[in-house]
């Protein structure tokens, strides 16, 4: 009996290696995400600050990318 492939690549799944997603990428995700949310309006921020969501969304790609 053969064994499974992925049927993506064709490897045989006992062959593919995984390994643990960086911490830069999960703080850049979080950080993005929040941006999209504060964009949104779907959250306010508390204080009479306005335009804090451009610093946040440049910060988030920054720290992202070199994750992805």
């Amino acid at each position: 009996m053969p064994s499974p492939t992925n049927l993506a690549t064709g490897i045989p799944s006992s062959k593919v290696k995984y390994s643990r997603l960086s911490s830069t990428f999960l703080i850049g995700a979080f950080l993005i995400s929040i941006d999209s949310l504060l964009l949104a309006d779907y959250i306010t921020k508390g204080g009479a600050g306005v335009g804090g969501e451009v610093p946040i969304l440049i910060i988030g790609i920054l720290v992202f990318l070199p994750g992805f």
